[in-house]
């Protein structure tokens, strides 16, 4: 997940002073007789206490996006490095803060999302994922359209945080197919595999997913082999076992990873797919060494060590 910051930020202003209390004493009485004030006089005139207009004042929307901002990558760091539990725990409440946030705002959000300038609109594109609201699903749409790479980057992930089971993925498949920025690329393959993975069709994205097993972007690479097995397009076969000799290790993972997922949806292809599973675990070192016996054991359901022939004469005896 790449998000996109804008260029600069807006200073903060001094927020508003809460209500403060007037006291007033009326003056004395003038009376010529000399005589005191009265008891009503002497009461001091107090504003009415109004417990509402606390809630009722709102922080400027420059506050607004930028405390947001500075938020979300805040979470995406956390994101992207937690390692143990209490990371993932801290990641989750401050999610849940920004969320809160994003729903206090949400309409002033959708305005800027359309119509505010530039560093307004990158902010609000990726906020308004957080909402989890409907409401906001055609704005984020629209907005894949913007003549602001960073908008439409960020846009590609407010849609997979947004997490709709019926978004249209016809504007990110163009996107995944089209855009000449790598970043948006990734972008929306990385959109398209969260809303598959929630619900929505990919048969509109499955000819933009294939073509991305090749991309120049080990990224795209990587995001598209898990998309097409997310989509269950035992078609791909062919191509993922390709990406297992990938150069890079991300993409290579990812096909073994995809390539068990569809062998285990289908016995049809188990034995195909466990064939080039131990195949590539001959060659294999590192990461992807680990991927390929992970995939293997769980295809299998038994572990049967680390050396790649038990594997290989298991998998040749598959049909």
């Amino acid at each position: 997940m790449r998000f996109t910051r804008p260029r600069a930020q807006r200073s903060t202003a001094t927020r508003p002073s809460i209500l403060a209390l007037c006291l007033a004493l009326t003056g004395a009485c003038s009376s010529t007789s000399g005589s005191t004030p009265s008891e009503a006089d002497l009461i001091p005139l107090v504003e009415p206490y109004d417990p509402a207009a606390n809630r009722r004042q709102r922080d400027p929307i420059g506050t607004v996006l930028l405390e947001l901002d500075l938020s979300m990558e805040d979470w995406n760091k956390l994101i992207l490095t937690a390692r143990t539990g209490e990371q993932r725990n801290q990641a989750s409440l401050l999610e849940k803060d920004i969320m809160r946030r994003v729903h206090l705002y949400l309409d002033e959000l959708v305005i800027q999302l359309e119509t505010g300038p530039p560093a307004n609109r990158i902010v609000s594109a990726m906020a308004l994922g957080f909402s989890r609201d409907r409401a906001v699903l055609s704005p984020l749409l629209a907005a894949l359209e913007d003549v602001h790479p960073a908008v439409v980057n960020n846009a590609l992930l407010g849609l997979a945080l947004l997490g709709q089971s019926d978004t249209p993925l016809g504007g990110a498949a163009l996107l995944l197919r089209e855009a000449t920025d790598p970043t948006t690329r990734h972008n929306a393959a990385y959109a398209l595999l969260h809303c598959v993975n929630n619900g929505s069709d990919p048969a509109v994205a499955l000819a933009s997913a294939r073509l991305g097993l090749a991309d120049e972007h080990p990224g795209v690479r990587a995001q598209c082999a898990l998309l097409l097995a997310t989509a269950g397009d035992t078609a791909s076969l062919d191509d993922l076992i390709a990406r297992l000799s990938d150069d890079v290790q991300l993409p290579a993972s990812a096909a073994a990873r995809a390539l068990g997922s569809l062998g285990r949806g289908d016995n049809h292809y188990k034995g195909k797919v466990a064939r080039a599973l131990a195949a590539a675990l001959g060659r294999a070192e590192g990461g992807l060494r680990v991927s390929l016996l992970r995939e293997l054991a769980r295809l299998a359901g038994v572990n049967m060590g680390e050396e790649a022939e038990p594997w290989v004469e298991w998998a040749h005896r598959l049909p």
